[in-house]
């Protein structure tokens, strides 16, 4: 039976707590996580949560914490980090946010389940939602994905937190790197990433 890690719940062998600095957000974060990325080893966004508290992963088909997120949110300062036809460039909303945002929403799972999250809860719909305009290229290179300038759920956030406060997000990309070098799954689920 494999043994875990108290604190960071990875197993002894891959544990990242040594790479673990906390980290002050002046938000809440909530999480949206796709029931599929619960248990996926890759996954970023119990990274962040093992940061700080104002972190909360919330599973996509726990309808009653999604209905107490909703009523949470609902109509406080809060957003969503979602690229749509009606998002705003997040760079552009810097002072706005940094003063009245309380909550920020991010989604955890591909794009395709992304997507479905957004269909399967409407409400998320009428948050602000705001995408990148000059997002740094990924390092996540663990995941393959189609998608050249998709960023993982941590990178997405940590980017976000820099934009919004000028925030150094260097321990979560610092935890990013050590779950990283961890890992030593077949080549092709590698992701090739572009040249600087």
């Amino acid at each position: 039976m494999r043994a875990y890690c108290d604190h960071c719940n990875y197993p002894l062998f891959t544990c990242v707590c040594s790479a673990l600095e906390p980290l002050s957000i002046p938000l809440n974060l909530y999480i949206l996580q796709h029931s599929k990325e619960a248990s996926h080893a890759k996954n970023t966004a119990k990274l962040i949560a093992l940061t700080n508290q104002r972190t909360k992963i919330i599973a996509n088909d726990d309808l009653h914490s999604i209905n107490a997120l909703m009523q949470r949110l609902l109509p406080t300062n809060s957003a969503i980090l979602y690229p749509s036809d009606n998002s705003e460039a997040l760079e552009d909303h810097q002072h706005t946010l940094s003063t009245r945002l309380k909550n920020l929403v991010v989604i955890d799972g591909s794009w395709r389940q992304a997507f479905g999250i957004m269909q399967q809860h409407t409400w998320l719909n009428t948050l602000p939602s705001f995408h990148f305009n000059h997002a740094p290229k990924s390092k996540y290179a663990i995941r393959h994905t189609k998608m050249e300038a998709g960023l993982s759920t941590l990178e997405a956030t940590a980017y976000a937190l820099e934009c919004i406060y000028g925030i150094d997000s260097s321990p979560l990309y610092k935890l990013q790197s050590a779950m990283q070098s961890h890992w030593r799954g077949p080549i092709h689920h590698r992701r090739s990433l572009a040249k600087d």
